[in-house]
C-alpha cells in the first residue's frame, strides 16, 4: 500500500495520514511504515533508514515522526562499482540476516545479477546507470526446501530486488533501495 503526499513547496515537517486496508494484511506477518521523497524524475533522494512497525491489533496507529536521511550518491562510481566480488548482505529492510546464512548478491558487467538468499539461489538480468538500477524480466529462483526462517529470508530479499530502483555505494557499503523504500545493505569481504 502507498500514499502520495505532494509537497507543493511545503517545508518539513509535513503532516500525513494514510488508511491501510486491513483485509489485505495477513495475520502473523509484520508490517511497517516507511517514507521516501522522490525527485520530479522519480529518483529516491530522501528515505527512512528503518521502518516503523505497525500494530495490527489497533485500527489507528501514530508513527510519531518519520526521520528521513538523504540518499548520498557522491561516493558512487557508476554502475561499474557494482561489478566484481560478491556483496555479502548484512541487512534486509532493517531486519538483519540469519547468522552464517551466506546471503549475497553478484553483478556482472554484462548485466547479470545472481546470488543466494540463504536457502535458494536466484538469477536475472539488470540494467544500471548512475544510481538507478532495475531488473529486466524478473528473477529465476531454485526451489529448495529449507527451514521456514531461511525461506522467509529468501522472500524478503526477493521482495526488495523485484522492485529495485536505486542504489548507492558509500564507504564500501552498498545500499539497494526499492521503489517503496525497502532496503538491502551489503559489503564486500
Amino acid at each position: 500500500a502507498g500514499t502520495t503526499v505532494p509537497l507543493d513547496g511545503k517545508n518539513v515537517p509535513v503532516p500525513f495520514a494514510f488508511v491501510a486496508d486491513q483485509s489485505m494484511m495477513i495475520a502473523g506477518n509484520d508490517y511497517e511504515v516507511r517514507a521516501v521523497i522522490q525527485s520530479l524524475e522519480g529518483d529516491i533522494i530522501w528515505r527512512t533508514r528503518t521502518g516503523h512497525k505497525v500494530d495490527l491489533s489497533s485500527t489507528s496507529y501514530n508513527t510519531g515522526k518519520l526521520e528521513l536521511m538523504m540518499v548520498d550518491t557522491s561516493g558512487n562510481a557508476g554502475s561499474a562499482a557494482l561489478v566484481g566480488d560478491a556483496w555479502q548482505v548484512e541487512d534486509i529492510n532493517g531486519g538483519g540476516v540469519i547468522d552464517r546464512s551466506n546471503v549475497n548478491i553478484s553483478f556482472t558487467k554484462d548485466g547479470k545479477i545472481s546470488g543466494s538468499g540463504g536457502c535458494n539461489f536466484y538469477s536475472g538480468n539488470y540494467s544500471a546507470t548512475d544510481n538507478n538500477i532495475e531488473l529486466i524480466g524478473g528473477i529465476a529462483l531454485t526451489q529448495k526446501a529449507c527451514a521456514p526462517a531461511l525461506m522467509n529470508q529468501d522472500q524478503k530479499l526477493l521482495t526488495v530486488l523485484q522492485k529495485v530502483k536505486n542504489y548507492s555505494i558509500n564507504n564500501g557499503e552498498l545500499t539497494i533501495i526499492s521503489e517503496n523504500g525497502r532496503t538491502i545493505t551489503a559489503r564486500r569481504n
